[in-house]
């Protein structure tokens, strides 16, 4: 036992805190609580507006929306709870941290899921411009639909190719013979591609002025050639 209570004895105990620190601590804990207070105080006053401009808003008719101005996730949670126990739907919209801000309706003027989901995974605030966005994209993808609707059913052929043509003359020639056609003017088959001018346009337009050339020297022989005639003999 007495070896045990030397060794307690000889163990560091902890430090002893003094007055000054513990002034230090009573200071800085009620530096926080004067901190909360005041935050406590400000959003009951913040949240004493809120409810005057909605109930504002209420009364007015006129209005379809109301729109907050920027505001942190806090402030926010407040104007939403308003809302809600006023019985006026209300949304956020915007990008956090740069114009993120709450819009409250009317019942009968809420904006579509659409619009309401298009505008947040946007981002975008104007709900006016969103909706602007939806509507011009429907009607491409109708006049899209239309003009699929005019080009008609896609053709499938009813035989393979091969088919068509081994029993004709074989089916290792069928494969060939199935092939691309190449310029033949003994058949008349001249694929698209061969039909495509290839020439550059600098070469397109020295043959042109070549053909004109020709056309004029030929023109003048043949005026040259008239008027060296026998009179006689015309």
């Amino acid at each position: 036992m007495d070896l045990l209570s030397s060794i307690m004895n000889a163990m560091d105990k902890p430090p002893r805190v003094n007055e000054k620190e513990k002034k230090a601590q009573r200071d800085q804990q009620a530096a926080l609580d004067k901190i909360k207070q005041a935050e406590k105080k400000h959003l009951s006053e913040f949240r004493v507006k809120i409810e005057g401009m909605i109930n504002d808003f209420i009364k007015d008719s006129s209005k379809s929306k109301l729109v907050f101005e920027t505001m942190d996730k806090v402030h926010r949670a407040v104007v939403q709870d308003v809302s809600d126990i006023a019985g006026m739907p209300a949304f956020s919209f915007g990008i956090e941290g740069v114009d993120r801000h709450v819009q409250v309706f009317r019942k009968e003027t809420v904006p579509s899921e659409k619009v309401i989901e298009e505008a947040r995974r946007t981002g975008m605030a104007d709900l006016d411009e969103v909706e602007e966005i939806i509507s011009e994209r429907e009607m491409d993808e109708k006049q899209q639909l239309e003009l699929n609707k005019t080009k008609g059913p896609k053709v499938v052929p009813t035989k393979d190719y091969k088919e068509k043509y081994e029993h004709l003359i074989g089916k290792e020639s069928a494969l060939d013979a199935a092939k691309k056609t190449i310029t033949n003017k003994q058949y008349g088959f001249v694929p698209a591609e061969n039909k495509k001018d290839q020439r550059s346009i600098e070469q397109t337009l020295t043959d042109i002025r070549e053909r004109k050339r020709q056309k004029l020297h030929h023109g003048d022989v043949s005026t040259a050639s008239s008027s060296n005639q026998n009179p006689d003999e015309s």
